[in-house]
């Protein structure tokens, strides 16, 4: 219910930011991924998953606050086949 418009996936953007669920703070995808210690080739292969309001998930790394469910709430589940 927290999804705006069309959902894509893409690579990550410069200046890409995310308010990471569970942490109470809006952080870069960059500061994510240094965080993580990816080299620029790992984060160029990252999925980021986006929908018309910006980033909402980085695979295996955070989601957005706002797409944590409440009690009632319809879920989406991604699944990312990696090859």
């Amino acid at each position: 219910e927290s999804i705006k418009g069309a959902i894509r996936c893409t690579q990550h953007r410069p200046g890409d930011k995310l308010r990471v669920a569970g942490r109470g703070c809006t952080k870069s995808l960059k500061s994510l991924f240094a965080e993580k210690g990816m080299t620029s080739f790992q984060r160029d292969r990252v999925a980021v998953i986006r929908d018309d309001a910006g980033v909402i998930a980085v695979d295996g790394i955070a989601f957005a606050e706002r797409c944590i469910p409440e009690a009632g709430d319809e879920v989406l589940r991604i699944e990312i086949e990696k090859y």
